[in-house]
């Protein structure tokens, strides 16, 4: 399957959490997480808000730890397939994007895990986060925002407005 095939048929995060029943995430059993979650909806994040109760209850990893754009999906979708080939136990602290690549934090893993983790996370760096398109990053160039592709880029900055 190609990249472009492998993005129109990916999941959503959620979807990717319920596919894989990725357990609670670090935060996920502390009381005070739903008074957190509706922070998140005073803040004008309804279906985000919506879909960490839902994962919640659901006694997933609700997402309110970390999570990523949907790009990097496919690349948690081959990553989780070979841990679980290895025998990981679904027991993910936190997911999320760190200096325009993936970071992972899991509970017990063998040196294998960790290897198969960190191959991931520098395969992340040359993936758009959001699109999933392949992106290289002049690191001299002032418009370089590691993990995201131009046209991402430009969207984002776009959706936000002009500065106040």
């Amino acid at each position: 399957m190609t990249s472009t095939e492998e993005r129109r048929e990916s999941l959503s995060f959620a979807g990717w959490v319920r596919k894989w029943r990725i357990g609670p995430g670090m935060n996920d059993r502390r009381p005070e997480l739903l008074d957190w979650i509706g922070t998140q909806e005073r803040m004008g994040y309804a279906a985000e808000a919506a879909e960490m109760r839902a994962l919640h209850a659901e006694g997933l990893y609700s997402g309110f730890d970390g999570r990523v754009g949907q790009g990097w999906i496919p690349l948690l979708d081959r990553l989780a397939a070979d841990l679980v080939a290895m025998g990981w136990d679904r027991d993910l602290h936190q997911v999320k994007e760190k200096f325009g690549s993936l970071r992972f934090y899991v509970g017990r893993s063998t040196r294998k895990m960790t290897q198969r983790i960190r191959a991931a996370e520098a395969e992340s760096a040359r993936i758009c986060c959001e699109c999933g398109c392949e992106v290289s990053v002049d690191a001299d160039s002032p418009d370089a925002v590691p993990g995201w592709c131009p046209r991402c880029r430009a969207a984002a900055a776009e959706s936000r407005g002009p500065a106040t």
